[in-house]
């Protein structure tokens, strides 16, 4: 059944070559080995003048021509894959409709760009263990530049309570781990320092953060200032900051709307706003949730928080008509973790919300 053709040549008197073309060298092997056979058999019973004896023998090897490994093969496809993937998500982090920079802030949101926060890294004791350490304007570590842009931070929002009379100021986000606590928790330590009777409030019932940020544990809390359990100077924490006092609140996801909701709760805020020089009060993230709205209307103005190259620009522009639809209280946008110190390129931040993790890559 194979199909092949011989020719024969002659190199001296008596000595001659087979030649075989076939389809594979499978079949030319076996086809040589078929013509010498029949000649050698067939000389007497054809009467040849000649007697055929092999000299050299042709070979055949099994070994394939191009040496296939399963193992080389995954590799390559696991590098050419992973280098996909990276180009892919590359293209989706570039061409996402974030807010990569100052000029995009002006540019693609629907209020002012209030003021910026430049992105601060934590430092690390052991590299292999998390820091969980919030960043303080009052701690050593901090750098200049962050405690600088804090300040900055401040004497806007006094010069608003100059102007407006405002006492108490929201901080939300459209997002979680854009960094609202922590841009929350320095603002209030920088009007403390600054002379102002200050009071930091929890309003985050579904994830609060402020214990964690000052590192305290008490089970004082504001639930039980509006469950009635308790007056609301009772559940309040001194801290080792001369002039801020934190009202910490526990995690409720099941009445977080109506803790929120409450009229006691306003009552205490109107109490807090007497009391204090400055009410700083942190909240739940706002695009998904209904309880920042309820808050924004309790507050003489929102600050908004609006994290690098994170949420989208929909997202934000959406979340802030809410909020305005409700009381247009909005002063501004806080660009956080802005990326503009020399030699700073990218890095991350947050405060693990639950949601969603996003990177922070520099914008301009």
């Amino acid at each position: 059944s194979t199909t092949y053709t011989a020719t024969i040549s002659t190199q001296q008197a008596n000595i001659i070559n087979f030649n075989v073309t076939a389809d594979t060298k499978k079949e030319a092997y076996y086809a040589i080995g078929y013509l010498t056979e029949w000649y050698a058999g067939s000389t007497q019973r054809y009467n040849f003048p000649y007697a055929i004896n092999i000299l050299d023998e042709s070979s055949f090897s099994t070994a394939p021509v191009n040496y296939n490994s399963h193992k080389g093969n995954f590799m390559k496809g696991a590098l050419v894959s992973g280098a996909v993937l990276v180009f892919i998500l590359a293209l989706y982090y570039f061409f996402r409709d974030t807010v990569k920079s100052d000029k995009e802030a002006k540019q693609k949101l629907n209020a002012r760009l209030y003021a910026r926060i430049p992105f601060e890294k934590k430092k690390k004791r052991n590299p292999f263990k998390k820091n969980r350490k919030a960043i303080l304007i009052t701690s050593l570590k901090t750098s200049f530049f962050y405690r600088e842009s804090i300040n900055k931070l401040r004497s806007k929002v006094e010069a608003s309570s100059q102007k407006h009379g405002y006492t108490s100021f929201m901080i939300t986000s459209a997002h979680e781990n854009e960094g609202k606590s922590s841009v929350g928790a320095n603002l209030a330590l920088a009007l403390a320092k600054n002379g102002h009777k200050t009071i930091l409030v929890d309003m985050d019932f579904r994830k609060p953060s402020l214990n964690k940020i000052f590192e305290l544990k008490t089970n004082t809390s504001l639930n039980n200032a509006i469950e009635g359990k308790a007056h609301w100077k009772s559940q309040v924490v001194t801290l080792d900051h001369p002039g801020l006092d934190l009202l910490p609140c526990q995690q409720d996801l099941k009445n977080s709307e109506k803790l929120t909701g409450s009229n006691r709760l306003k009552a205490i805020v109107e109490e807090l706003e007497e009391e204090y020089d400055y009410v700083i009060v942190d909240v739940s993230p706002a695009y998904l949730l209904n309880e920042p709205m309820t808050i924004n209307e309790m507050m003489d103005a929102t600050l908004f928080i609006v994290r690098q190259d994170y949420a989208e620009k929909d997202m934000i522009n959406e979340t802030i008509s809410r909020l305005t639809y409700v009381k247009n209280n909005v002063v501004g946008i806080v660009f956080n973790s802005r990326v503009y110190e020399p030699g700073t390129m990218r890095g991350t931040y947050g405060y693990r919300y639950g949601y969603n993790r996003y990177r922070t890559k520099g914008g301009e």
